[in-house]
């Protein structure tokens, strides 16, 4: 899962907008070495909602009805022993290439 969130300076964060996504599925399309961009929607229900319609937006961005923007990724995979997660900045040279490519 990816969350986006805005960042503000004088009050807190807000969340505005998550996927998920199946890993399996994305090397199903196969390696490339350096890895590729792709444009992913955000979409799901507004935040703090819950039950089955707020669920069911959030799990399938198919029928949401709240679009909330675009996501450019850059993904790359490397042989690990043990997974990671966290937040990595993107280099420069992958900022470059994705401008040179259009992205941006």
């Amino acid at each position: 899962m990816i969350e986006a969130w805005d960042y503000n300076n004088l009050a807190s964060d807000s969340h505005f907008g998550s996927m998920m996504f199946s890993v399996k599925s994305m090397l199903s399309t196969g390696a490339k070495p350096g890895g590729y961009f792709i444009w992913k929607n955000l979409y799901g229900s507004p935040k703090d909602n819950t039950g089955p319609v707020a669920d069911a937006m959030n799990q399938n961005p198919d029928i949401a009805s709240d679009w909330k923007g675009q996501v450019l990724i850059h993904i790359s995979a490397v042989e690990t022993d043990k997974p990671m997660k966290g937040v990595i900045d993107l280099d420069f040279a992958l900022k470059e290439e994705a401008k040179e490519k259009g992205y941006f």
